[in-house]
């Protein structure tokens, strides 16, 4: 499955509406409850109520080898977003700031979320490691939120928990230039190796 839109005339005008007014968002088509433009998905949050936008984990069931998150807001029961892997084996790694006191003891929690939300033949080699700033990584921080899955990157609009809920608006965009996607793995990896001190990191296998 592909999540990249083919590229082609999107129309400018809403169609006809019976007195109405329409939602000049309706001229674009709908994918996993959000607006699909070529290489970016908005959701519009419902009034009323709705279903939540379903991207994120349309995303992480194509992961056949790893799956970087980046988002300093990541929860220990955003863990059970992990049971939409459909390959075993995947290197996960998770940069957050939401540790609490003990980054062992959040790491556990996440380990019994992914327990509880993937099966065992899913779990079977897989490797999770969570890094936490602490107080001795200084200027590590970043508030944009990534999602790295093989060879594809995305830029998240907002932390994870609002990819499960109608709490807000957002949208989350593939990154198609190599060279942004360049940028961002390097970027990934330079703040990885200085919170990888074997302080900052906390580590289980499967």
């Amino acid at each position: 499955m592909s999540l990249t839109t083919v590229t082609g005339t999107i129309p400018t005008t809403a169609p006809p509406s019976s007195g109405t007014p329409g939602n000049p968002l309706d001229v674009f088509a709908k994918e996993f409850n959000m607006y699909k433009g070529e290489h970016y998905h908005f959701y519009c949050k419902p009034e009323g109520g709705g279903a939540p936008p379903s991207l994120y984990q349309e995303i992480l069931k194509l992961a056949e080898h790893k799956v970087y998150i980046w988002d300093s807001y990541f929860r220990k029961e955003d863990a059970a977003f992990l049971g939409c892997l459909s390959h075993p084996g995947i290197s996960i790694k998770i940069i957050t700031e939401q540790s609490g006191g003990s980054l062992e003891a959040f790491k556990n929690d996440c380990v019994t979320t992914m327990e509880t939300a993937m099966t065992p033949a899913i779990r079977s080699g897989c490797t999770l490691k969570v890094g936490h700033p602490k107080a001795t990584v200084k200027d590590w921080q970043t508030h944009d939120r990534f999602l790295l899955v093989d060879e594809k990157v995305y830029l998240i609009g907002s932390s994870v928990n609002n990819y499960t809920s109608i709490q807000k608006s957002t949208g989350v965009c593939e990154v198609v230039s190599e060279t942004d996607k360049d940028l961002i793995r390097k970027a990934f990896d330079y703040y990885w190796t200085k919170l990888d001190n074997g302080v900052n990191v906390a580590v289980h296998s499967f």
